[in-house]
């Protein structure tokens, strides 16, 4: 388990499906991804295992410490020879989004992928209305490296997809100033193992 002071990140199992289920069902939650709902249990189950079996790509549950399951985490097309990976992150419970658990999720996520994983660089995908999003990921040092032009049908409307890039180095800059401080203020639990 990943810990910090409001989550906690730890291995996606067959447990946590319903949670997956009702989010991937979510038209609002899904629109910010690209993705359109889900409506079957057993696509669920068949993609999760399959994820899970992958070499390439980490799924965790993101609970709070008080272990209210909120969202989910993943580390995809991991890339083991060039140390590359892509982030991404959805917190599925209403009440707990807009707040600081995503932030530190991410955050938990990075550090792990940085230190533990030693990636050179992680991406990040997002729709080009998620602003929250973009600015989640720029705080943490990301720099906007391209845009898939209308990559994705949402709403009977095209959107861009805004690929963002983090340097290892660029991240060792951010956590030596002082909003990199002050998160590691926030998550300065120490991290073990993935469970």
């Amino acid at each position: 388990m990943i810990s910090g002071r409001l989550v906690n990140l730890k291995r996606l199992g067959l447990d946590y499906l319903p949670y997956i289920y009702k989010w991937r069902n979510d038209q609002q939650l899904m629109s910010f991804y690209g993705l359109f709902p889900c409506a079957s249990m057993a696509k669920i189950e068949q993609t999760v295992n399959k994820d899970m079996e992958s070499g390439n790509r980490l799924d965790l549950i993101v609970e709070t410490v008080k272990g209210d399951v909120i969202g989910a985490a993943w580390l995809k097309r991991i890339d083991w020879r060039m140390r590359t990976c892509d982030l991404n992150m959805m917190i599925g419970e209403d009440d707990y989004r807009s707040k600081l658990y995503g932030a530190e999720a991410e955050f938990l996520l990075l550090k792990y992928s940085m230190h533990e994983l030693n990636m050179h660089k992680v991406h990040a995908k997002i729709v080009e209305f998620a602003r929250e999003s973009q600015k989640l990921v720029r705080e943490a040092g990301f720099k906007k490296e391209a845009v898939l032009r209308q990559a994705v049908y949402q709403n009977g409307k095209y959107w861009d997809i805004v690929v963002f890039g983090l340097l290892q180095q660029e991240f060792e800059k951010f956590l030596n100033s002082p909003r990199g401080h002050k998160y590691l203020r926030m998550s300065n639990r120490k991290d073990s193992e993935i469970g």
